[in-house]
């Protein structure tokens, strides 16, 4: 078998198999599917695994098997598990199939969430019309096909053309030879929850979660006319209502036992694929014990896992006399995730590092594979949810340490899966270090008391954000947080302080020294001026009357003026603002009379 390509995650099955690709068999997948199929019942099954696991690869080979379009093609499935099982031969290639790829849609705010979910459905019109032509079109849906794909549908009819699809292919698709094929369709959908590990305003996060929410629940739920979905992705959203909304899914997380070797290479399928590919005159051995080290490490229902892409690429790459490379910073980087490092607190940060510096160390956590990333960056977070999205994206191995009676919480042991992802921490450490440097500059200027510098700083740094007319003041405080996130400051929101509460809050750290630093916003809007001077002398006053000043004298105060999208900042300690206190009357008695005297 020397000499046989390797597949690789981004071509399809169907190319795999003709090309005579070398392939690590997953057909077992499909044997649970036409179980469901026969069953009668109309089942949504949820896969969640982190990326370069398979899922893409996996939608695929379903829809290979299931779609009429290949009805006609050569069998691709000989040899392989599914073949084996003749009770579901008269399923093959007997189904419409839809596939939605969800990593189209775009949540930059809900206007374009709307018209990129309108997109995710044209894109599903167009496969469809590609795969099966329009001669069995009458003239009324060839209309429909064309006004959705070149005319100007309404941003609000994406539900409904998902489910006008399905009942058209469901009672009027014909086969290639004429004939009604009489099945509702599958439906895939990949990349399902691609859009929450983009950067999404908390303002419009509800917004767009619940257009998600209805449009899941009109392809799933309402919708009467499909026989199967299979739904895959990497993190389980159960708490944006975007589960919930399903009829009783199937939920698939990492820790079910019953698709656990679905998705990654076990120990013997890696074995088979060093004996059939490395040539030999290489050690195989050698190369086996170092693709062990390099890759090995992941568990997923009780299942011991290799990274199958890297394995993939290693092999392809065929330079089995060299030590095997680290692709997982290679491809896609997830930005959020080092969000999430620079939002956790000092001990979760420490406990991470102490993971690195020994091989083999674990620490005991409880993982929630519903955690979702906002629920991390919205505040100060668990280390049990940082853990929680580290082990659903990859980052971290999770060995269950408790039987494990539902998928809510699970008690487990984290730890480094592999050398390579050992090189991936450092790589991500590494990322952190250099913005807190970068963001230096600013938390400098504000422990100098520098406005100015400040300023500058701040501003550079927003020009690069997607902004509207005008912000808010909610809006303003958010981007301010995230800010300090970014470069390694813990901030907080509506701090209780004095007589009220303050925007923003970073606590100090006495051993850096760092004190206490409060960020109190003005907008436009609110002052009703353009002018920044006297916006800031509103925040200044806010600091006086309402003793935040009076209750830290050892804290910095940052006032900042914000209209649109330009900001400036004037940063005080307590003696500027008791300085700045307007002269006061007190009333001083004498034996004859009151007499008004100006003091201070």
């Amino acid at each position: 078998m020397d000499g046989r390509p390797v597949a690789l995650s981004n071509e399809s099955f169907d190319t795999i198999r003709k090309n005579d690709m070398l392939y690590v068999d997953k057909t077992g997948l499909l044997v649970d599917l036409c179980k469901d199929v026969l069953s009668g019942k109309t089942s949504v099954h949820i896969y969640t695994r982190p990326t370069r696991f398979g899922k893409t690869l996996n939608q695929s080979m379903i829809d290979r098997f299931f779609n009429v379009a290949y009805a006609d093609d050569p069998d691709v499935f000989g040899g392989l598990e599914i073949s084996g099982h003749r009770e579901f031969e008269h399923l093959k290639n007997m189904f419409p199939v839809i596939r939605l790829n969800m990593s189209l849609l775009d949540p930059s705010d809900l206007d374009t969430a709307k018209r990129s979910l309108l997109d995710v459905t044209r894109d599903a019109y167009s496969k469809v019309r590609q795969q099966y032509g329009t001669g069995w079109m009458s003239a009324p849906i060839l209309k429909l096909f064309d006004e959705l794909m070149y005319g100007d549908a309404s941003e609000s009819s994406a539900s409904f053309h998902m489910m006008r699809l399905s009942r058209i292919l469901d009672t009027e698709l014909t086969d290639a030879h004429g004939a009604k094929v009489n099945r509702p369709p599958i439906i895939l959908m990949d990349e399902y929850d691609a859009f929450i590990q983009k950067r999404i305003h908390p303002e419009q996060y509800d917004s767009i979660t619940g257009m998600i929410a209805d449009f899941m629940e009109a392809t799933f739920k309402t919708n009467t006319d499909f026989s199967l979905g299979v739904i895959t992705g990497i993190l389980m959203l159960s708490q944006t209502g975007i589960i919930s909304g399903l009829n009783n899914p199937i939920i698939h997380t990492l820790f079910d036992q019953g698709s656990g070797k679905y998705f990654g290479y076990t120990e013997d399928e890696v074995k088979t694929l060093v004996s059939s590919f490395v040539p030999d005159r290489y050690d195989k051995g050698r190369v086996m014990r170092e693709i062990r080290d390099m890759y090995d490490g992941y568990t997923f229902g009780g299942y011991e896992l290799y990274n199958p892409r890297s394995v993939n690429m290693y092999i392809s790459e065929g330079r089995f006399d060299q030590p095997p490379g680290e692709y997982w910073e290679r491809s896609r980087r997830n930005v959020l995730l080092d969000d999430i490092l620079f939002s956790a607190d000092d001990r979760t940060q420490d406990d991470i590092a102490n993971l690195l510096l020994y091989d083999g160390k674990s620490q005991p956590a409880v993982i929630v594979p519903s955690t979702v990333f906002k629920d991390i960056l919205d505040g100060n977070p668990s280390p049990n949810r940082i853990y929680s999205i580290l082990v659903m994206t990859g980052y971290l191995r999770a060995t269950t340490t408790e039987p494990c009676n539902d998928q809510n919480t699970v008690m487990c042991d984290v730890s480094i899966p592999s050398k390579e992802m050992r090189h991936a921490y450092d790589s991500l450490l590494r990322r952190v270090r250099n913005r807190r440097s970068e963001g230096s500059g600013f938390f400098d200027a504000i422990l100098d008391t520098d406005g100015e510098k400040a300023t500058n700083e701040f501003n550079n740094h927003i020009q690069s954000w997607s902004v509207r007319d005008s912000w808010t003041h909610d809006m303003c405080k958010d981007r301010l947080v995230q800010y300090c996130l970014q470069y390694g400051y813990v901030a907080k929101t509506e701090n209780p302080l004095g007589n009220g509460y303050i925007d923003v809050f970073v606590e100090g750290d006495p051993d850096q020294p760092l004190p206490n630093i409060y960020f109190e916003i003005t907008t436009s809007d609110e002052a009703g001026t353009s002018d920044m001077d006297s916006i800031l002398d509103i925040c200044v006053r806010k600091f006086d009357e309402r003793k935040y000043v009076d209750s830290d004298r050892d804290g910095v105060f940052v006032a900042v003026a914000w209209d649109r999208r330009f900001t400036k900042m004037r940063v005080l300690r307590y003696d500027d603002i008791r300085k700045r206190r307007p002269a006061r009357f007190r009333v001083k008695r004498g034996r004859s009379k009151n007499r008004l005297t100006e003091g201070s």
